[in-house]
């Protein structure tokens, strides 16, 4: 049985590795064992001293990875000898796995981990705590028997005048374990008189070289000087030649061929001895099965090329699916834009109710269009690790004013009750995500609305001291409703991604079951946990639990200016050069500038952009980034290096919501950046900082 232990902070990651290896553990091949840290780790491994493999995440808090494999290296002594180390980190951390490596890891994995790369990987560790365990009982079976040897001898040359008798049976059964150290090691040796070509073999060579015991010498002979390998014959012959015509001590590997047709794989050692006067007399030397190495070394190999072919693959799919994720946010966004555009234009115009319901639909239907994108890309970029946290202060109190002013609305339409109790010693000022914090509580907070159709709706917000900082303090928020509620079967599911509780009504209710997989996902980044208890057709309570929030002496920035105000804000005379190769986008953008004193002019795509960037100066700029003929990217490169265009500011127009184009476009040159579809007041909004 291989002993494992897993150490890693995410205490999903049992419930994972249980269910991968089920089959394994329930039929005893493996024992799994899981830590949360490097400290437990250190504890259950003094706990089971036995354990042959660890394998570890480098991130962790109390003690990473790479401080738990020093630590491995330094107490390796007081543990299994055959402990060997894997150590998984975020695919990309290079710096870090090599230094696991190089601090003693066997293998190391990525993440997020491939099942089967866990499996491959765990095969080769445990074949090779086979590989040591066996080596270590060969050894001490060797040093067993040349001590037990040793032994002998020494009591023989005190007593070998009184107990010659019994001297000699001592090394008749020194000469047995000897024998039996060999089968075991799978050595054995010979000795051959150089002046009489008299050999002498161990029955282990027999085994080796399929020798049967009843053939003659003769036969014996023929078997071993016809067993050598065609292919391997020049290598044992230089070894031979070096022996006898050098005197050093020689090694080789080679492959024989037994009688029975098998072939196997030999490693054999000789050396030569000399009378007094220097002339050779006899040729001692051993010879090793390293077959099952072999195999195991070619299963390395395989398992090596399999491991590459499965990263190369799974490399290739998240390109591709970055790329299909970029190509789907630009594609749709795109026609979102003139869609919800030109209905935000035409709402203030329209005063025929029935006609204003229309527009409201489009402009509805068109919101919740652009909510499934975020919420698939904010699950894409979860899953592969790449959304951050951005912590700065924040005021609790005007969040949850903020949730009364924008749901109040459809709870008022509802006609349900609205109640918030936030406890008297919540702090004016918080370390956190406000833009996290707010997708969390409005995924909740549109759940319940949308399943409530009587009763109330209670967010409650109370706080308790940190246990490990004064300066923090834990933060727990309930958002209880009188909804439909949720069945026990479906309670277990209900956190995972595209996941509705059995019988709800997407027709009725909407949605995609992303909601609340996201929120699961961005309240464990932030070290918290989110739970609930819910009874059918009485409603449910989420409750979500932030630990160690730091208090902020800082108070949190007030926007004075809200995107509202620039409706109304008195734009200098200026200039503005539209580029983009979509002429309904260009007529958008020309509608949003109506009445603001900003004239304009147009081009279709990058190159046309520069050339009449050179020929008017405008104030600024409102670039497109895809276009045909000459892109975003380049129209820029090209601006900035023009010593007449350079100092022009240039907005880009994106349809990408991807962090690592939004990356791209500021580090290109572009001096700030608007998401499609626009908005008139955001549009403005960015202009005004000109």
């Amino acid at each position: 049985m291989i002993r494992i232990l897993f150490v890693d902070d995410e205490p999903k990651l049992q419930l994972i590795i249980r269910q991968l290896f089920r089959h394994e553990i329930q039929y005893g091949d493996i024992d799994i064992h899981f830590a949360l840290n490097g400290l437990e780790a250190l504890d259950k491994l003094k706990a089971e001293p036995e354990t042959d493999i660890v394998i570890t995440d480098i991130n962790m808090p109390e003690m990473d990875g790479l401080t738990l494999l020093s630590e491995l290296q330094t107490l390796k002594p007081s543990f299994n000898p055959a402990l060997t180390a894997i150590v998984f980190s975020a695919y990309g951390d290079m710096t870090n796995i090599r230094k696991a490596m190089n601090a003693g890891a066997f293998d190391f994995l990525t993440k997020p981990m491939e099942f089967q790369d866990v499996k491959i990987t765990i095969a080769k560790a445990s074949e090779h705590v086979r590989q040591i365990r066996n080596s270590l009982e060969r050894e001490r079976l060797v040093k067993e028997a040349l001590r037990k040897a040793n032994k002998e001898l020494e009591r023989r040359v005190k007593e070998r005048t009184s107990e010659l008798l019994k001297a000699n049976k001592a090394l008749q059964e020194s000469q047995k374990s000897l024998e039996h150290a060999q089968q075991i090691a799978h050595i054995g040796s010979w000795e051959m008189d150089i002046v009489s070509r008299k050999i002498i073999l161990s029955r282990e060579i027999y085994r080796i070289f399929g020798i049967e015991p009843e053939m003659t010498q003769d036969e014996i002979d023929a078997v071993i000087e016809g067993a050598v390998h065609p292919d391997d014959r020049d290598i044992l012959w230089e070894a031979h030649e070096k022996l006898l015509t050098q005197g050093k001590n020689t090694s080789a590997e080679s492959r024989i061929i037994r009688p029975d047709g098998k072939v196997r794989y030999i490693r054999s050692e000789s050396g030569i001895f000399s009378d007094e006067a220097g002339k050779p007399v006899r040729m001692v030397g051993i010879i090793q099965d390293i077959t099952r190495r072999r195999q195991n070394e070619e299963k390395l190999k395989m398992y090596a090329q399999e491991l590459e072919d499965a990263k190369e693959r799974a490399e290739d799919a998240n390109q591709a699916k970055s790329e299909f994720l970029a190509n789907m946010s630009h594609e749709i966004r795109t026609p979102m834009n003139a869609v919800l555009g030109f209905a935000q234009l035409l709402s203030p115009l329209i005063t025929d109710k029935t006609q204003k319901t229309y527009i409201e639909g489009i402009r509805s239907g068109g919101k919740t269009l652009l909510t499934l994108i975020n919420d698939i890309l904010d699950l894409s970029k979860i899953e592969a690790g790449n959304m951050e946290l951005h912590h700065e202060p924040v005021n609790p109190h005007s969040i949850f004013e903020e949730l009364r002013h924008v749901f109040s609305p459809r709870i008022s339409e509802k006609g349900l009750h609205f109640i918030i109790e936030m406890a008297k010693d919540i702090p004016n000022s918080l370390l956190l995500d406000v833009v996290k914090i707010r997708q969390i509580l409005y995924n909740l907070f549109s759940n319940a609305v949308k399943f409530t159709e009587k009763g109330h709706i209670k967010i409650s917000v109370q706080n308790i001291p940190a246990t490990n900082n004064k300066n923090c303090v834990d933060v727990i928020i309930s958002v209880e409703d009188t909804g439909i509620g949720i069945p026990q079967e479906s309670q277990e599911i209900i956190f995972e991604s595209f996941r509705q509780q059995d019988g709800q009504s997407t027709r009725q209710f909407g949605g995609t079951g992303l909601g609340l997989a996201i929120s699961k996902h961005l309240v464990e980044m932030m070290g918290g946990t989110i739970s609930m208890t819910s009874q059918p057709g009485k409603g449910s309570c989420f409750e979500i639990r932030l630990h160690d929030v730091p208090v902020s002496e800082t108070d949190p920035e007030s926007e004075t200016v809200h995107h509202s105000d620039h409706e109304n804000i008195f734009y200098e005379k200026a200039s503005v050069l539209i580029a983009d190769d979509i002429e309904n986008n260009r007529i958008l953008v020309k509608e949003f500038l109506r009445d603001t004193n900003i004239s304009y002019t147009e081009a279709e795509n990058g190159q046309k952009a520069v050339a009449i960037a050179e020929q008017t100066a405008p104030d600024i700029i409102l670039m497109d980034i895809r276009m045909p003929v000459m892109d975003g990217y380049e129209a820029i490169r090209q601006i900035k290096k023009n010593e007449k265009l350079k100092k022009i500011p240039v907005i880009a127009l994106t349809a990408s919501a991807l962090t690592e184009d939004r990356k791209k476009i500021m580090e290109t040159g572009f001096d700030g950046h608007l998401l499609k579809p626009l908005q008139r007041s955001e549009l403005l909004c960015e202009l005004s900082r000109f």
